[in-house]
């Protein structure tokens, strides 16, 4: 009888240890959703266009090389988008984003392919993009690539215009 309590007593103590460990790193393990806002950048004076042609964004999360998440999603009423994707504590992804106007580019969902469509030209062509990597940490803040942010719940982004798109005229 002595032996079976000192094998439970034994066995009680390990699972107690194993409760503790697990009590230090609270979120280890468990998903969160990240609500991103996303604007465009202000139009430089010399830009093709002022934005307003854009109206959809696809966004592709990966985990490594593998893609975890992704859609396209529409432009709010307030000019921005929005989406909400689960990550896990503990690990880190990349967020990769491309607004577009949706009758000037062919996306592929993974993003690895955008083309221009044939005869779409001047502000029609707009297009921004971005990308960053992301840490949920298993103390419950977020690491944007290696800035902390806090522990927040929400991320805005605004995606900067890119140079190719500028025009700049010399006499």
């Amino acid at each position: 009888m002595k032996k079976l309590t000192t094998i439970i007593a034994a066995m009680a103590a390990v699972l107690l240890t194993g409760a503790c460990n697990k009590a230090e790193v609270e979120h280890e393990g468990s998903a969160v959703t990240l609500d991103y806002t996303v604007s465009l950048a202000e139009a430089a004076t010399k830009a093709i266009g002022d934005g307003t042609t854009v109206n959809a964004l696809t966004y592709a999360i990966y985990d490594g090389n593998m893609k975890v998440s992704g859609a396209t999603v529409a432009r709010n009423a307030d000019n921005s988008f929005s989406f909400a994707p689960s990550f896990y504590y503990g690990k880190t992804y990349t967020v990769v984003m491309f607004a577009y106007n949706d009758g000037a580019y062919t996306v592929d969902e993974t993003l690895y392919s955008i083309a221009k469509k044939t005869g779409v030209v001047g502000a029609t062509t707009d297009a921004f993009t971005h990308q960053e990597t992301i840490t949920l940490n298993n103390n419950g803040t977020l690491t944007v690539d290696d800035q902390n942010k806090g522990a927040v719940t929400s991320h805005a982004v605004t995606l900067p215009r890119p140079v190719a798109q500028l025009v700049v005229a010399t006499e």
